[in-house]
C-alpha cells in the first residue's frame, strides 16, 4: 500500500496548531463513497469552504 502524507500548511484555519496528546484513534466512514482522499483533501483545502464560517478536520482520509 502506498501511503502519501500531505499535510496542511501551519497557520492553516483548520490546522489549530495546539499540541496534543493522543489517546486513541478513532476510524469511521463519512459516507462518501464515490469521493476519493485527493477529493477530500481539495475540500478541505478549498478557499471557499475556509471562509465559510465551517469547521471541520481529520486526520487521514
Amino acid at each position: 500500500m502506498e501511503v502519501t502524507a500531505a499535510l496542511l500548511s501551519v497557520g492553516h484555519k483548520f490546522r489549530p496548531g495546539s499540541a496534543i496528546v493522543p489517546t486513541s484513534i478513532t476510524v469511521h466512514n463519512t459516507g462518501n463513497p464515490r469521493s476519493t482522499a485527493a477529493n477530500e483533501w481539495a475540500w478541505l483545502d478549498n478557499p471557499v469552504n475556509l471562509n465559510s464560517g465551517n469547521f471541520a478536520s481529520w486526520h487521514m482520509f
